[in-house]
């Protein structure tokens, strides 16, 4: 028999061969036969003759007194995992070849969390197995930087940047984020440190420009500094990571090396670099890539290098401020960077488990974060998405949802956020037979009980929750409502400029560009 320790946690736990063969039986005593110590032996035999009888009848299915039928061997793992979470006088009883009681004297109430996952139980989830889907039987995995996340954590900007060798700080940021306090909120936690703050480059706009990148690296030079901390979104932490290669590279102007796209060969260490995100999308604070706006050829470039930042200040405190128009569209974002991920040719079982937990928290936190501003859990939550998502699609490539908005963006200036969410729903309906092995698991993690779906049905589930999460978040915007030209030539150049973008090939299906106008054609 299994006792339990003077803090409520079982003393005995079973072997792996033992957890292959365990069954659980819940039994909620009358409140008079609960205690704080073991239970009275009298009703030790009586309740192991029924735990056996049940089993042996039962062929080891479980039985959930409280209604929940369990017959899965996860499930029942799970359930073992959560017992300490149990009621007060709950008994857990194992066995098979071995017969041990567990009793959790914890609470007088079932935790809010235990119920939850009865209630899933109830309903039929959380039984979906992972499903036999081929990968390319070679990939590598891009694993930097280091991630930090606590609210509050920018106070431990100087000692990281001391560590990694920086002494004169530059700030790069963007006049929205000085205007609303964000930037200076980090720029006091670096004037409290023995770092100096050298200087504050505020002259980022909405997508990293190459003339701006440039006179970014011409202020870094002339401040003396040694180190850049990125204080904002895509478009500021693209603008300091290119920044920092031109420091590195010691060169003036980074056109040539957006034209040369991957600059690998070589490639070494760059100075100290630190981002903190300000919103929860881009994911770019632990990507390796770059995306450049070419302002006179209209058009997206997309650069990648090794080294990108040293280390991701997830501080959620930081993201307050975001409107929520724009928390909705960067929150878009990052789920498209999961689904295409997870979707693309490119995909692996790493970036698999990295997009799904950041659509799980997607779903769940994003309408949060969009209606409760002020709420700190479910920024925290979205931000630590935003760079699941980014580790997810940074080792696997997006696909035709990128494509398409990097030339809404380029041609007609739709923030690339805004631009992924129209177009998401409208490709994933497009890839869904290609791949519906890979929609069958997003669906799952978007919360749809997939039990008994067929794959294509789940993926076709999956579109329409995408759509409905849109609705939920007030983003309910068309290329109508954005003035697109609806006119054939324009369309048909927009549709030449996604099908050269580099992201179209890891598309799962293939796309002509008559496919590609038609996907345009669907978001009006």
């Amino acid at each position: 028999m299994n006792g339990y320790s003077g803090s409520g946690q079982p003393t005995h736990q079973p072997s792996h061969s033992a957890y292959a063969k365990q069954w659980l039986i819940w039994l909620s005593f009358p409140s008079r036969l609960r205690g704080s110590g073991g239970i009275t032996p009298l009703f030790l035999t009586p309740i192991r003759i029924l735990a056996f009888l049940s089993t042996t009848k039962l062929l080891k299915k479980t039985i959930i007194k409280d209604k929940a039928g369990c017959q899965d061997e996860t499930q029942r793992a799970q359930i073992k995992r959560v017992g300490q979470h149990l009621p007060r006088g709950t008994f857990i009883f194992h066995g098979w070849n071995k017969s041990y009681l567990s009793f959790y004297p914890n609470s007088a109430i079932f935790d809010k969390n235990v119920k939850m996952f009865l209630h899933h139980i109830m309903q039929g989830g959380g039984t979906m197995k992972y499903p036999d889907i081929e990968f390319d039987p070679f990939f590598s995995w891009f694993n930097r930087p280091r991630i930090m996340y606590a609210p509050g954590v920018r106070s431990e900007i100087g000692f990281e940047l001391g560590e990694l060798g920086g002494t004169k700080a530059v700030i790069y940021t963007d006049k929205g984020l000085v205007n609303a306090g964000v930037a200076e909120m980090v720029a006091e936690a670096v004037r409290d440190s023995d770092l100096e703050l050298v200087g504050i480059f505020d002259e980022i706009v909405q997508d990293a420009r190459i003339e701006v990148i440039n006179k970014g690296a011409k202020f870094y030079r002339d401040c003396g500094a040694d180190c850049l901390i990125a204080v904002g979104g895509g478009s500021v932490m693209d603008t300091a990571k290119a920044v920092n290669i031109m420091i590195g590279r010691k060169v003036d102007d980074f056109q040539p090396l957006a034209e040369e796209a991957a600059l690998w060969e070589g490639a070494k260490p760059l100075p100290p670099h630190i981002a903190f995100p300000t919103t929860a999308g881009t994911g770019s604070e632990v990507t390796n890539a770059i995306v450049a706006l070419d302002v006179e050829n209209e058009t997206k470039l997309a650069i990648t290098h090794p080294y990108n930042a040293d280390i991701a200040m997830l501080d959620p405190e930081l993201t307050v401020a975001l409107p929520p128009k724009i928390t909705a569209f960067t929150g878009m974002d990052a789920l498209t960077h999961a689904v295409e991920g997870i979707t693309s040719t490119g995909a692996e079982p790493i970036a698999d488990a990295m997009g799904l937990h950041a659509i799980r928290l997607i779903f769940k936190y994003l309408p949060i974060a969009v209606k409760e501003p002020d709420n700190i859990e479910a920024r925290g939550h979205m931000l630590i998405a935003s760079s699941l998502a980014g580790l997810c699609f940074g080792n696997t490539m997006t696909g035709a949802v990128h494509a398409t908005a990097h030339a809404l963006g380029g041609r007609y200036g739709i923030p690339h956020g805004l631009g992924n969410g129209i177009m998401l729903p409208i490709v994933m309906e497009f890839n869904v037979e290609e791949v519906p092995l890979r929609f069958l698991m997003i669906a799952d993690a978007m919360g749809i009980n997939v039990n008994g779906m067929d794959p294509v049905e789940a993926g076709m589930a999956a579109v329409q929750a995408v759509k409905d999460l849109k609705k939920d978040i007030g983003l309910t915007e068309t290329l109508k409502d954005l003035n697109i030209p609806e006119d054939n030539e324009s369309l048909q150049s927009l549709a030449e400029l996604a099908g050269g973008d580099s992201q179209i090939s890891y598309n799962p299906r293939y796309l002509e560009e008559e496919d590609i106008l038609n996907l345009y054609l669907k978001a009006f």
